[in-house]
């Protein structure tokens, strides 16, 4: 995985990943992104469709987050796991 800071001091990485944060980390925010992340086809599930440039910029965005690095990537899976389940399936009432 590239470092997307591998030029930048503890510092800047920090100063930069609280910008990125305060603009996504709230309702908002995530509604933009996943907005963002649809678009560029991160949900898609046919490969046909599929640019890897643009899964490469979805990774990006996450380390630019400090969602998806190196040191957390089972914390990552652990995350999209949680969303196993059925709630989708629930008829309505």
């Amino acid at each position: 995985m590239d470092n997307p800071y591998q030029m930048f001091t503890m510092e800047e990485i920090r100063k930069n990943r609280a910008i990125w944060q305060k603009v996504f980390k709230n309702p908002e925010g995530e509604a933009v992104m996943a907005e963002i992340l649809n678009r560029l086809g991160y949900y898609n599930a046919d490969p046909e469709t599929i640019n890897p440039n643009n899964i490469a910029l979805c990774n990006w965005m996450f380390a630019k987050l400090g969602i998806l690095t190196l040191p957390k990537i089972e914390q990552f899976t652990h995350a999209i796991m949680q969303g196993a389940d059925n709630s989708d399936l629930q008829e309505d009432t």
